[in-house]
């Protein structure tokens, strides 16, 4: 067995000393400044928006990357995303599995505003950079990128949605967002665990749980959608609906099963319950003609393959009707069911859609 010299023992520990030295150096400052010049060149060059980051960090021991408050925004300063704190954590296993393998992501207080503009063109949407041409001959055995992620988590999330198409723009906000992920793979058939909830400022409360494969893409679970105000989906439609839904709170619970291909979705609602509801004509100042002070509905179920829509009871208590005569002869509870200007203007502008499949059935099994 050869014995080194002590003189080559230093050297070659010197020489080591100064590659760690040099590794770390390289990780723990050089890394974080090429990182913040490429993503402000991307963003301001091929994007043409606006971002602010803020420390930018990298450990080149544990592979473990931290990114604070950045705030990405359109060119004319408008808000588009943002976060807090962003802690993404990689693991050499990335080399032998030709993927990302990612050990944990934690994405804390992200922040999202999503915009309709009036033309229909969604702000987000244009943050995709300009599509490459596809290849002449995919692969035959090219397959997608494989991702691992051990743990997702997104934490005091917040989600802006306007929608500026409408005659009186609509605008919501859901949170506090949480969202979590247990090992995440894209491998053929892995059932991916995922959680979501969030509310917004009425109150209103979204839980929705449950798993979904990325190859094939689909996805099961539950979810429950708690106190939603009616007035708050009136305001929405309020252009397309001469009917005002004037007061009344829905709360359901449910399953469902979706796959794309072929495409299927099915929901089960065991029930439904709609409380203190009320119906009036859009802009008229006299009191709700209908008043329903309760509405239970009972194993209701939709079908897209089958093209049904089916409930087994609907209880109706405490009904209150104003029946009215007008002068004119006009019977006021008519009005409710006349289409607005709004929807009658592009009903006449559409060409008549020709049905495909067979016609859809509802029905109540009471």
């Amino acid at each position: 067995m050869m014995t080194l010299r002590p003189r080559t023992r230093w050297i070659l520990l010197g020489v080591s000393a100064l590659l760690i030295g040099a590794y770390a150096a390289a990780g723990f400052f050089v890394v974080p400044r090429v990182a913040r010049s490429q993503i402000e060149a991307f963003v301001t060059e091929t994007l043409h928006r606006r971002i602010a980051l803020g420390e930018i960090r990298f450990n080149p021991f544990t592979f473990e990357a931290n990114i604070a408050d950045l705030k990405l925004a359109e060119a004319d300063g408008a808000p588009l995303v943002a976060f807090r704190h962003l802690k993404v954590n990689a693991e050499l296993a990335s080399l032998w599995h030709r993927g990302v393998v990612l050990k944990e992501l934690e994405l804390v207080a992200p922040d999202v505003n999503v915009v309709i503009a009036p033309d229909g063109s969604v702000n987000l949407v244009r943050l995709a950079p300009p599509a490459r041409a596809p290849p002449e001959k995919p692969k035959a055995d090219e397959r997608p990128l494989p991702v691992r992620i051990g743990t997702l988590s997104i934490v005091e999330g917040r989600l802006g949605f306007e929608d500026r198409t409408h005659k009186h723009p609509f605008a919501a906000e859901l949170t506090p967002i949480s969202f979590s992920l247990s090992d995440f793979r894209t491998d053929v058939g892995h059932q991916n665990a995922y959680s979501f909830s969030g509310r917004t400022r009425s109150a209103e409360r979204l839980e929705w749980s449950g798993a979904f494969t990325v190859q094939p893409l689909g996805s099961s679970g539950t979810f429950a959608l708690t106190d939603l105000r009616l007035a708050t989906l009136d305001a929405y439609v309020e252009d397309s609906l001469p009917t005002k839904l004037a007061s009344g709170t829905v709360q359901l619970g449910g399953s469902y099963q979706f796959d794309l291909q072929p495409l299927a979705l099915e929901i089960a609602l065991p029930s439904v319950k709609v409380r203190d509801l009320s119906i009036a004509e859009r802009g008229a100042s006299a009191a709700a003609p209908v008043v329903i002070p309760q509405i239970d509905l009972d194993s209701l179920a939709f079908s897209l393959s089958r093209r049904d829509v089916g409930v087994k009871r609907l209880e109706v208590r405490g009904a209150h009707v104003d029946l009215v005569r007008e002068a004119d002869g006009s019977i006021n509870l008519a009005r409710l069911a006349k289409p607005s200007p709004a929807s009658s203007s592009e009903k006449s502008s559409e060409k008549p859609a020709q049905q495909s499949g067979p016609p859809w059935t509802v029905h109540a099994d009471v």
